[in-house]
């Protein structure tokens, strides 16, 4: 049981009945149940957020009861594994001249350091300027690019 939305004074009645001894104690975050055999359960009201502390055998056996007592469809589904959400790697806006190969090698090493290059000559462009993509890309409310490269070679002299 990770979540609880009832009172305290209930809570207390479902430790008890699951058969376990302690004593609660209010804390800075909630209340908190210290059981005789060393599973700890810390319950904040405001969130109805519960965890577990102490002996790993002890505040198992404690969340197992509880879940079982509360029996709720909602206990089960908060034990469940979340799917995995995506995760946006940051955008690096990278201005570039004509030297490709130097340009993909940067776009390698920002690939291998878990960041995501913006290059204009790879999405298109969509008839934009750099500026006007530029803009795009890191003005409120979608800010994207998080920093930007400006890579000059012998080229572009």
């Amino acid at each position: 049981m990770n979540k609880y939305t009832g009172s305290l004074d209930e809570l207390k009645e479902l430790v008890g009945g699951c058969g376990a001894e302690g004593e609660w104690t209010d804390i800075p975050y909630g209340h908190q149940f210290r059981g005789r055999d060393g599973a700890i359960l810390n319950w904040n009201p405001k969130k109805g957020r519960i965890w577990f502390q102490g002996e790993h055998e002890a505040r198992e056996r404690l969340d197992r009861a509880l879940t079982e007592a509360g029996g709720t469809a909602e206990a089960e589904a908060v034990r469940r594994p979340k799917a995995a959400v995506p995760v946006e790697r940051p955008k690096v806006f990278v201005v570039h001249g004509h030297d490709t190969t130097t340009r993909e090698q940067l776009e390698l090493i920002l690939h291998r350091l878990g960041l995501e290059p913006f290059v204009l000559a790879n999405t298109g462009g969509g008839g934009l300027t750099i500026i006007e993509a530029l803009e795009r890309e890191i003005v409120e409310p979608h800010i994207r690019a998080r920093f930007g490269i400006v890579l000059l070679t012998p080229d572009d002299m």
